[in-house]
């Protein structure tokens, strides 16, 4: 692992790939990296998973809270489907670029089925032109959320339209 204390950061180096971590997450993908998930949105927007952002980040960083079940193949086309079909999408509070899309779906954990509120977080691609691209996933049991003060991209229930 080699550290930079100019810029907080560090690099870890696994199978050929290079993975370099700030204080903003990840910031370099793995040199071998592959798209693992390519969808559309409601508008037709393309948006895409990375292999590395999915394996070292959603599953990765976070294996010591419930994303540990979106490794099984029913729960990832959950993530597919959350983008397809959202009941909403609500634009960040701080970053007008990034995205939440959230769906109520159903997730297999243990031999039991439970219903969640599933959130996918996106943000404009770097990599993929005219794309967005998945940042992380947010499994909620509760599905209460103050939308107050958020601008909503998207409701299910007012036929598609941006607001």
């Amino acid at each position: 692992m080699d550290e930079d204390k100019k810029l907080n950061s560090f690099n870890i180096n696994t199978n050929n790939d290079i993975i370099t971590y700030n204080t903003r997450g990840m910031e370099k993908l793995s040199q071998e990296d592959k798209i693992i998930l390519s969808t559309n949105d409601p508008f037709g927007n393309s948006v895409v998973l990375w292999e590395s952002t999915f394996l070292y980040h959603i599953i990765g960083e976070h294996n010591n809270d419930s994303r540990h079940y979106l490794n099984n193949d029913n729960n990832f086309q959950r993530i597919e489907y959350t983008i397809n079909r959202p009941i909403f999408i609500l634009e960040d509070k701080t970053n007008k670029n990034r995205w939440e899309f959230i769906s109520l779906t159903d997730i297999e954990d243990k031999g039991e089925t439970r219903l969640k509120s599933l959130s996918v977080i996106t943000e404009e691609s770097d990599s993929v032109m005219n794309s967005l691209e998945v940042v992380t996933v947010i499994p909620k049991s509760n599905v209460s959320q103050n939308i107050t003060n958020r601008r909503v991209v998207y409701n299910v229930n007012n036929n598609n339209d941006r607001t």
